[in-house]
């Protein structure tokens, strides 16, 4: 157990990274505060684990669960705006217009999805 974060001092939070994605186990209130100063980035973030239902182990889930989907968002807009600064400066032809602008060939950004594991009534 333990209580609120401190200065000096916080909950825990397990992160195991495998194959380019991270699962979070027991997101303590302050877990996404302190994953801002690691290298995982909250995109590869796929599922969160609860083992039970204590402030101690949740209370970090909204905020880890918004900072996800704002990354999401940054990402996708980041790439919306490198696929305009190309349409000002280069014109395809009508074979490439495809994978320049949104075909088979280019990446797509899609929205998150994240998997929560608990007990029943999370």
């Amino acid at each position: 157990g333990g209580g609120s974060p401190t200065m000096h001092r916080n909950g825990s939070c397990t992160a195991l990274r495998l194959g380019g994605q991270t699962y979070l186990f027991d997101v303590c209130e302050g877990t996404y505060r302190q994953l801002q100063f690691t290298r995982i980035s909250p995109m590869s973030i796929t599922k969160i684990f609860i083992s039970h239902l204590h402030g101690d182990h949740l209370y970090g889930i909204v905020p880890v669960i918004m900072g996800i989907m704002v990354a999401h968002k940054v990402a996708m807009n980041d790439n919306s705006m490198s696929q305009k600064r190309k349409s000002r400066f280069y014109k395809p032809n009508k074979r490439l217009a495809g994978a320049a602008y949104g075909g088979e060939d280019s990446v797509t950004m899609e929205k998150p999805t994240i998997e929560i594991y608990g007990p029943p009534g999370l």
